[in-house]
């Protein structure tokens, strides 16, 4: 999905064209958002304060109201968006779009409408778990470590969400924000480079699995976390970004308490090496510690 337009606020698109000046309602979604169809026919959705107010079938739009426009792509259609966007409050998107536009000014991460919507999506669903007990993310030393940028805009969406809509959020969610941000960077839309990412991903497991004698299937949550690194780490490979600066000598030295997962994460090297590329020390170290809890959990179970 893409955005189209932020009708009346600053930063979102172009204003609408001539033919869209006028619109007609389909359907109200809610009280802040319309189904609406253009003079030539074309449908999206519209939000802004009040437009879905006592509207129906064929009733003008108050265009001057409207501040976001959304329309469907080919993996998301009009039904699937509007569903979505009926659910979510104007308030959500509207903060959700600050931090959109923040993180395209601080990390050039563009503006565009599926991080907007997800963004919108994490805060709807933060909000209904207000009040639980959670601890911290378990990726957010990793985050702050290697992401250091996105996790300080994590922190900042946040702040911003807590103070324009008066939540107190669980512990995790500014790493959360941030890794939602780590993907809109990397993301590439390209179909042939996130196959050879899996490929490659399942071939390390393979490696890690054959050395420590790990049962991958039966530890689905470190599984998760460790290919969630796999993930960053093969495309920060990509952008020439690996991490050569002693970060890792900070991690407990696992090669005494856990010699297989030191030699798993060595073996690691003979994989990139295969397909051309080298890591770094640095780099060889984070994956140590996946491993090394991998191992250790199924050791306890």
């Amino acid at each position: 999905m893409t955005v189209v337009g932020g009708v009346a606020q600053a930063g979102s698109a172009a204003p609408p064209t001539p033919q869209e000046v006028s619109m007609e309602v389909v359907r109200a979604l809610n009280n802040s958002a319309v189904l609406a169809t253009s003079g030539s026919g074309e449908r999206c959705v519209l939000m802004g304060k009040g437009i879905g107010w006592n509207k129906g079938l064929g009733d003008a739009v108050d265009m001057a109201a409207v501040t976001q426009r959304f329309v469907p792509d080919g993996s998301h259609s009009l039904p699937q968006l509007a569903a979505f966007l009926a659910d979510i409050d104007l308030d959500i998107v509207l903060v959700a779009q600050s931090i959109v536009e923040l993180a395209a000014r601080r990390l050039g991460v563009a503006g565009e409408q599926p991080l907007l919507l997800t963004i919108a999506d994490h805060i709807h669903h933060a909000q209904l778990r207000l009040g639980a007990e959670e601890g911290p993310h378990p990726l957010s030393w990793e985050i702050d470590q290697l992401y250091p940028e996105e996790a300080v805009i994590g922190r900042e969406a946040a702040e911003l969400v807590e103070q324009e809509l008066g939540w107190a959020l669980p512990q995790g969610e500014p790493t959360a924000f941030a890794l939602h941000l780590v993907n809109a960077r990397f993301a590439t839309g390209d179909l042939a480079k996130s196959a050879q990412m899996t490929r490659r991903i399942s071939e390390i497991l393979d490696v890690v699995a054959a050395r420590t004698g790990a049962d991958i299937h039966a530890d689905p949550m470190n599984v998760a976390r460790f290919v969630a690194h796999l993930r960053y780490l093969l495309a920060r490979m990509d952008e020439d970004r690996l991490i050569e600066d002693g970060s890792s000598r900070g991690l407990v030295d696992l090669r005494e308490s856990h010699p297989e997962a030191h030699a798993a994460a060595e073996d690691l090297r003979s994989v990139f090496s295969a397909h051309g590329r080298a890591i770094t020390a640095d780099e060889v170290g984070y994956p140590s510690l996946h491993i090394a809890r991998l191992t250790s959990a199924q050791r306890r179970s």
